[in-house]
């Protein structure tokens, strides 16, 4: 990682925990108010680990593992599906098979609930995927998916749920097969939409799906998705970053945000998006944002683990570089100094930590 690449990661991870510090305070959920600040009582102490590549976490401090409503657990999990992705698509394109790019919406109002579009929007994708018209065609088209649920906020139009589907598909399925599979999606999600009690999406907007046409394309997928950056703008941002990377992606501003801008608001005291960011952790509350469909990545030999599994890093390279007492992580939870600590264990090991948290405990002592 070059120095330009590195210095944006540490500015990224500051403000996720700047962001989460925030929410210790605000969040509606009590399990986000715990995230990344209580020691977790068994273990007693907070471990600082750090990585073959030189990247510190913590271990021993409580998580809530939301994808949605935590900007340091969404990171975390988000990047470790990002990589499975692309390993499952790269390990499906060696063996001769194609993929193929969903995408699914519907109309919606300013003054629509989050709960009632995402509601609508889920319960659509379910009817898709009873079709019968459509599972006659994936029966032997498609080999499974991924699906990612993305949420953004219209100044004009409101709430705006959508999926990202990759869709994993059999090498002999064509261009006459991708169109059938394309057509029957679009008539189920339509009837789907309207009878969930929304208007009728437009044939150009409430379906999209790209398939790569042929093998040389497929390789060049395989590359796309193998990159992840930790910006648009950084490098290649390839297909699974496109599908989970939801935690880096800024709105189209100033007509959209994604719900992490909504939080900046929030935390800067606009009563409004203070509103709408419960709203939003209400609303998303419990569900899933990256699923696949059943023994995909197993067959594809990728490793599945839980979000709480992703959540807590673990790598048999890892060294820990110093353990922090209960006393002197509510030191560093007091001033706001979590990210400081991964920096100087990353800058200058335990050594770095040790001289961080003596500054921290004369503050103290001195009343700071």
């Amino acid at each position: 990682m070059d120095a330009r690449a590195e210095a944006n990661r540490v500015q990224k991870r500051g403000e996720r925990w700047r962001q989460l510090q925030g929410l210790w305070g605000m969040s509606s959920l009590r399990s986000v108010q715990h995230c990344g600040r209580s020691v977790i009582r068994e273990i007693g102490t907070v471990g600082v680990t750090v990585s073959a590549q030189g990247q510190a976490f913590y271990s021993g401090l409580r998580r809530c593992s939301s994808v949605s409503a935590c900007p340091v657990c969404s990171a975390r999990i988000r990047q470790g599906r990002s990589v499975q992705i692309e390993a499952a698509g790269v390990a499906w394109l060696n063996q001769g098979g194609r993929l193929a790019f969903l995408t699914l919406t519907l109309p919606h109002d300013l003054d629509d609930s989050l709960a009632a579009t995402l509601g609508a929007v889920r319960k659509s994708w379910k009817a898709v995927q009873q079709d019968k018209a459509v599972r006659a065609i994936k029966a032997e088209n498609v080999r499974g998916f991924v699906r990612a649920t993305e949420n953004t906020r219209g100044e004009l139009n409101g709430w705006h749920p959508h999926l990202h589907v990759l869709l994993f598909l059999e090498g002999g399925c064509g261009p006459d097969a991708v169109e059938a599979l394309r057509s029957a999606i679009e008539s189920a999600w339509r009837k789907a939409v309207v009878k969930q009690g929304f208007r009728v999406p437009s044939w150009e907007r409430g379906v999209n799906l790209q398939a790569v046409e042929d093998r040389d394309g497929g390789k060049a997928l395989c590359r796309y998705l193998t990159k992840v950056q930790d910006e648009h703008g950084g490098g290649s941002w390839g297909v699974g970053a496109e599908m989970t990377r939801g935690d880096l992606k800024v709105g189209k501003r100033p007509l959209s945000r994604t719900p992490f801008e909504i939080l900046d608001g929030a935390l800067a005291g606009v009563e409004q998006d203070r509103a709408l960011w419960h709203e939003y952790e209400q609303a998303t509350k419990g569900l899933r944002v990256i699923e696949a469909s059943r023994h995909l990545f197993r067959d594809l030999g990728v490793l599945d683990v839980s979000d709480d599994d992703v959540c807590e890093p673990g790598e048999a390279e890892a060294q820990v570089v110093a353990l922090i007492t209960a006393q002197e992580w509510a030191w560093v939870v007091r001033y706001r100094a979590c990210a400081r600590v991964l920096f100087e264990a990353e800058q200058r090991g335990g050594s770095g930590v040790l001289v961080l948290l003596e500054s921290l405990r004369q503050r103290a002592l001195a009343g700071g």
